[in-house]
This record gives C-alpha cells, structure tokens and sequence, in this order.
C-alpha cells in the first residue's frame, strides 16, 4: 500500500500506510490475544524512556490527548487563525460566532 512514488524517489512524496489484519481467533481466542496485548503493552510502557524524554508512549496516545483536551477545554487558536477565520467568514456572508 506504498504507492508509486515510494518505489520512485524522483517522484513527489506522498503519504503511504501499512495495514495489518489480525484475527485473534487464530491466534488462541480473543481473550488470550487481548490478555497477551495489554502483558506487551505493559511492558513496553515500563521501559526507561531515553535520556530526556518524559515517558514512553504509544502510537496515538499524543494524538488521542490532544483530542479529550480539545473536547474538554475548546481547541486553542491563534490570533492569527482567528483572523483568518474572521476573513472566510466575511467573504461568506457568516456571522462570526465569537
């Protein structure tokens, strides 16, 4: 699922993604899977963080942070961003709601 340009590095780049499908039935159950899945997340989230950095995380749990933040608080936005939506506003005849 790499696409064109990532077998032609002249090409401009694109963004790619790999998938994997696991189905835990083939693999003991779903409950051996999930029970072996939170034993190896644990362990990778009990080892030491290199030098510098606060704490070992997994993929998505910045992302998935930043979203409850969000949703609790607002999303923060700069002057500029404000602005910017103020002009798009203007151009589309919407009332600015703040």
């Amino acid at each position: 699922m790499a696409g064109g340009s990532a077998n032609h590095p002249g090409r401009p780049g694109r963004q790619t993604f790999g998938l994997t499908v696991i189905d835990p039935r083939r693999f003991g159950g779903k409950a051996y899977y999930v029970r072996e899945m939170k034993r190896f997340l644990a362990r990778v989230k009990a080892i030491r963080p290199r030098l510098g950095m606060g704490r070992v995380r997994l993929p998505g749990e910045r992302g998935q942070a930043t979203l409850k933040g969000c949703q609790t608080r607002g999303v923060p936005l700069t002057d500029e961003k404000v602005g910017m939506l103020a002009s798009i506003a203007r151009a589309n005849r919407i009332a600015e709601p703040w």
